[in-house]
C-alpha cells in the first residue's frame, strides 16, 4: 500500500531510485538508512501487478490510468492520511543530517543529488505543498 500511496500522490512519475528512497524513510528515523532501501523486485512484487516499471524512463507507474482514477475516487478509503504521510516523509528525509548539511560548492551539491536521488523531488514538492497550504 505504501508503493501505491506514493504512486497515487506523486506530482509527477517517480523514478525507481526516488521511490526506493521514499519508501526507505521510516517514522522515527534520524538518519537515512541505506539498508532500508527496497529492491526493485520487492517494490513491484508488493503491488501484485498494479504497478510496473517503464524501462525506457526508469519510472514506476500504475499499470493502467483507470487504476489511478479509481484511487482518486476512493482515496479517503485507501489513503485516509495519505497527504500527511507523504509530507511527513518529505520533512523527515530533508532533515536527515547527511541531507540537510549545506554544500560548499556546486560539486558537493551535484554529489549530494547523485547520492540522494529523492532529494530534489522531496525539496521541490514539500516547498510547493507549503506554498499551497500556507
Amino acid at each position: 500500500m505504501k508503493v501505491l500511496l506514493w504512486l497515487h500522490l506523486a506530482s509527477r512519475p517517480l523514478k525507481l531510485e526516488e521511490l526506493q528512497q521514499a519508501l526507505a524513510v521510516e517514522q522515527g528515523d534520524t538518519h537515512f538508512k541505506v539498508d532500508n532501501i527496497p529492491s526493485r523486485k520487492l517494490i513491484l512484487d508488493s503491488c501484485i501487478g498494479l504497478a510496473l516499471m517503464d524501462e525506457e524512463t526508469m519510472t514506476v507507474r500504475f499499470v493502467h490510468y483507470s487504476l489511478e482514477e479509481y484511487f482518486r475516487l476512493q482515496s479517503n478509503i485507501y489513503f485516509p492520511y495519505g497527504h500527511r504521510t507523504v509530507l511527513e516523509a518529505f520533512l523527515r528525509y530533508l532533515n536527515f543530517r547527511d541531507i540537510r548539511e549545506h554544500c560548499k560548492s556546486i560539486v558537493e551539491l551535484q554529489k549530494k543529488l547523485q547520492d540522494f536521488p529523492f532529494l530534489e523531488y522531496a525539496a521541490v514538492t514539500a516547498h510547493e505543498i507549503g506554498r499551497y497550504e500556507g
